[in-house]
């Protein structure tokens, strides 16, 4: 049986949206658990977690990316909120059910960076790009 394409682009399409309008977890209606698990191999997950959709640090966090969404794209970084305490992805990723914590899965699905604090895209970027599959990535673009 062949495995379905998963378009990324869709995925970007609605991180920019969500950015832009500050909406938080599971685009799609999909939960984020299955929608990280799609993304193996194709996107890079940012997931960022908080105790509730207006946690001052969560809200930091997506202002700063916002106007980042030319980078977030070329890195196919796709952003995700996780805001529910029960959300299995706490479980999975080992968060607590309150506080702010933001992390970043390498398109392998290894955890590639945590933070407890907002960091600026710039960093984000800087890490991602230093990653041996990006590096691949931009040899092939000849960049």
């Amino acid at each position: 049986m062949a495995q379905a394409e998963f378009d990324t682009s869709t995925y970007h399409s609605l991180a920019a949206a969500a950015l832009a309008f500050g909406l938080s977890a599971g685009w799609a209606g999909v939960a984020a658990a299955a929608s990280v698990d799609e993304l193996r191999w194709k996107a890079r997950p940012l997931v960022l977690f908080a105790s509730g959709p207006d946690d001052p640090k969560l809200r930091d966090q997506l202002a700063r990316l916002a106007p980042e969404t030319r980078g977030v794209n070329e890195r196919d970084v796709v952003v995700f909120t996780v805001v529910s305490p029960d959300d299995p992805l706490r479980t999975r990723l080992r968060v607590p059910r309150d506080g702010f914590r933001m992390i970043l899965l390498g398109k392998d699905g290894h955890v590639a960076e945590r933070w407890s604090t907002p960091q600026e895209p710039r960093a984000i970027f800087s890490l991602i790009d230093r990653m041996p599959m990006r590096q691949d990535e931009l040899r092939k673009r000849g960049q």
